[in-house]
């Protein structure tokens, strides 16, 4: 399962980098629109391959230059619970401690053990049953 999904979610996380003329954007309101219609297509197959059941969680990486990833993560899953999927989700990462050492909008080593923990805080929040 890890795999099919981190293949996914590959491909959609590479429409939220953010606005780079040179992949023929105009406005910042194309890769926007997007990443939406790819991040809705993503989770409407996990929905047909693991049904209602799973809790999903969506999150954005922070960009130095914009919010729109964020911001259009956290627009997605505001309109999935608006169409009654109440089992999605938003988490954003965005600690003082990090110390964004990491090259290609990738976080550091000591970033992935801060996030790791923070995310496991999130996801011990959340009403699942393991």
């Amino acid at each position: 399962m890890a795999s099919a999904i981190g293949g996914c979610f590959r491909r959609t996380e590479r429409l939220l980098h953010p606005f780079e003329p040179r992949r023929g954007w105009t406005t910042e309101a194309e890769p926007v629109s997007a990443s939406s219609a790819a991040y809705h297509s993503y989770l409407g197959q996990l929905r047909v391959q693991y049904g209602r059941a799973p809790y999903i969680v969506v999150t954005a990486a922070r960009l130095s230059n914009t919010t729109a990833s964020a911001d259009t993560a956290q627009r997605i899953v505001m309109d999935r619970n608006a169409r009654g999927d109440n089992r999605i989700g938003y988490w954003h990462c965005d600690d003082p401690s990090l110390d964004r050492l990491g090259c290609d909008w990738s976080p550091s080593s000591r970033d992935h053990q801060i996030i790791a923990r923070l995310l496991g805080d999130h996801l011990a929040s959340l009403p699942l049953r393991w």
